[in-house]
């Protein structure tokens, strides 16, 4: 979520730049509610890109005041609270999980 007022959160911003939730260019995953009000949505790295993307908070980006509204963690860099957690924030709450999966 951005803490920004005046600025799109990650899910917007993906929305807006990459597609609609549930298409061809951002489809369905498992997804987590986060306390804050963000998600989480999982996906599998292709082969062919893993050790070409970096883990990343809020990466700098000069569209927004506190860095891109995205993160990214993975290849055993970084960590995310998983589904079905709870911290001192609140809970971590399944909220699609795509058939088959």
């Amino acid at each position: 979520m951005n803490d920004e007022d005046d600025e799109p959160d990650g899910w917007d911003l993906f929305s807006r730049e990459v597609g609609n939730y549930g298409t061809e260019a951002f489809p369905r995953t498992f997804l987590v509610s986060t306390p804050s009000g963000g998600t989480h949505a999982y996906y599998r790295i292709p082969d062919t890109m893993r050790g070409r993307i970096k883990t990343a908070a809020h990466p700098k980006d000069p569209r927004f005041k506190v860095g891109l509204p995205v993160d990214t963690r993975l290849e055993r860099k970084g960590y995310v609270v998983g589904a079905m957690s709870h911290t001192q924030s609140g809970d971590y709450v399944p909220v699609d999980k795509p058939e088959g999966m």
